[in-house]
Parts: C-alpha cells; sequence; structure tokens
C-alpha cells in the first residue's frame, strides 16, 4: 500500500463518515428554520454518499501525459460502462450546485 492508497482510503472513511452524520443530524435534529433547504442538504449528502461507494468499489486511476489525460478502473478493467457510469455521475453535483444557488438567491430576493 503506497502513500497515495493510504491517503484514498482516508477521504473514502472521512466522506463516509461526515455525510453520514450530517445526514442523521438533519433527521434528528429539524429546526423549522431550514425548512426545505434541509431536503436539499439531505440530497447533496445522499449523492456523496453514493460518489464515495462508487470510488471505493471502482478505485479510479487517473494517468498525464503531458496534454493527455486517461482514467481507468483497478476493479473493471474489462468493463467500460463502469467507468462511463463513474464519469458521468460527477456531473450532478453540478447541477445541485445551481439549485442551491438559485435557492439562496430567490431568498434573499424575498
Amino acid at each position: 500500500m503506497t502513500i497515495f492508497d493510504s491517503i484514498e482510503t482516508t477521504n473514502i472513511a472521512v466522506g463516509l463518515i461526515s455525510n453520514s452524520l450530517l445526514i442523521l443530524l438533519s433527521l434528528r435534529f429539524n429546526k423549522q428554520t431550514l425548512g426545505t433547504y434541509k431536503h436539499l442538504l439531505m440530497v447533496f449528502a445522499f449523492y456523496d454518499l453514493f460518489l464515495t461507494v462508487l470510488h471505493a468499489v471502482i478505485e479510479p486511476r487517473v494517468y498525464n501525459f503531458g496534454t493527455v489525460f486517461t482514467f481507468h478502473s483497478e476493479n473493471f478493467t474489462d468493463n467500460t460502462w463502469m467507468t462511463i457510469i463513474y464519469v458521468s455521475a460527477f456531473t450532478v453535483p453540478f447541477a445541485l450546485t445551481n439549485i442551491n444557488f438559485l435557492r439562496r438567491y430567490w431568498a434573499v430576493k424575498k
């Protein structure tokens, strides 16, 4: 196990723990002041859990050669669909962030 593998494993553990804690706190300590924002936080936390587990299962490896960027899965070497799913899954947080900004804009605008 290299230092990079140790960092990756630690990052996965921190992601699982912190997002699980956010979900637990959002469910247990529900304040009326959060309102519907709580639901958006839950969507972020659940999707981050999904991405963390997906990362742990696929074990991606990224290589840079000058201007060339390549990516492959350590566990699914013959399955290109898993790589496609993994890469495309990272487009959802951009949409969620846009929704978050719009919600905040409308909240401030009121």
